[in-house]
């Protein structure tokens, strides 16, 4: 149970846009270059540049897929503009 945790730990993003001050969300990579976040955190993200902050480094995301009922599945799914980068996950 601790190594899932600590790797969940590892794989966490904070997630923001480029109009706001503060983080809207977190998020957790669930395969390379792709993060899992709740929809409700990526409405902004449609109007503005998004980034994910993982390792104390900020990094372009878009989004790929965003759920529109946030009643029944408030999820979405964003990706990473670098490919290159080397992180881990937490695959479901």
């Amino acid at each position: 149970m601790n190594q899932a945790i600590n790797l969940l730990k590892i794989c966490t993003v904070l997630l923001s846009h480029e109009g706001g001050k503060n983080h809207d969300g977190t998020g957790f990579f669930v395969a390379h270059g792709l993060i899992i976040t709740c929809a409700h955190v990526c409405q902004k993200f449609q109007s503005y540049k998004a980034y994910a902050t993982w390792n104390n480094r900020d990094y372009c995301v878009k989004v790929r897929k965003c759920s529109d009922d946030l009643e029944k599945y408030d999820l979405a799914l964003l990706e990473l503009t670098d490919k290159e980068i080397k992180h881990p996950y937490l695959p479901l």
